[in-house]
């Protein structure tokens, strides 16, 4: 016939990637009351990856989260709180459920990374975000099944608090001397040590603050 030819399935496939890339890559223009829903619904997507199948290492989707949550780390803070109440539960499940040793590790590293990024962000008064997003950390510590896991998580607490300066810490130090408490009691070795090296480190890092602070404040009245 006269009619134009259709697109090789090639072009089409390659369209569709760009138009997905640009979905993920500017989620950030995303209206407020739209970006919770599509959390959820990528949720929602990366648990039916999840219980596909248990055992493989498939983190198309995590990835794909991490993705967009550090691309909308500065909306609104109700907005951000609303996001998060699905997505920390979801990195937590990640971590927890499943036999895939590699996706567990990965969500925590995630949740690392993610933190690494939020505690540079100024905590303000009343607000206890901090908290409810280092959460995870403290029921993965408490309940994850693997030694390595549990350490894995004491270690990423730890850098993200040390990846900041102790002043920016506010309701977070709750959560983190929770973590440090249960793994104190943790009947495998190298968790327990894992948090006995942290707190040394959390312990110097905020008299060194405290005495910096006193120069400053000593400099100033002089």
């Amino acid at each position: 016939g006269g009619g134009a030819s259709r697109p090789p399935a090639l072009l089409l496939d390659a369209a569709d990637a760009v138009g997905i890339e640009k979905i993920f890559s500017e989620s950030g223009r995303i209206c407020d009351g739209g970006i919770v829903d599509f959390v959820r619904a990528l949720c929602a997507v990366s648990r039916e990856e999840m219980e596909a199948a248990p055992d493989a290492s498939h983190t198309y989707c995590m990835q794909r989260i991490v993705e967009v949550v550090e691309a909308n780390m500065d909306r609104v803070r109700i907005v951000w709180a609303r996001m998060w109440a699905v997505l920390g539960p979801h990195f937590e499940r990640a971590a927890l459920e499943g036999a895939s040793v590699e996706r567990a590790m990965f969500a925590v590293d995630a949740l690392r990374q993610l933190a690494v990024r939020f505690l540079a962000k100024e905590e303000l008064e009343a607000f206890h975000f901090q908290r409810d997003f280092l959460l995870p950390f403290d029921h993965i510590v408490a309940a994850g099944r693997s030694p390595e896991l549990r350490e894995l998580a004491v270690r990423c607490v730890g850098q993200a608090v040390l990846s900041c300066s102790p002043r920016r810490v506010k309701s977070g130090w709750r959560v983190v001397f929770k973590v440090l408490t249960t793994a104190s009691r943790d009947p495998a070795e190298p968790v327990s040590a894992s948090a006995f090296q942290l707190l040394e480190r959390v312990a110097a890092d905020v008299f060194q603050q405290i005495a910096q602070d006193r120069q400053s404040a000593a400099a100033a009245a002089a």
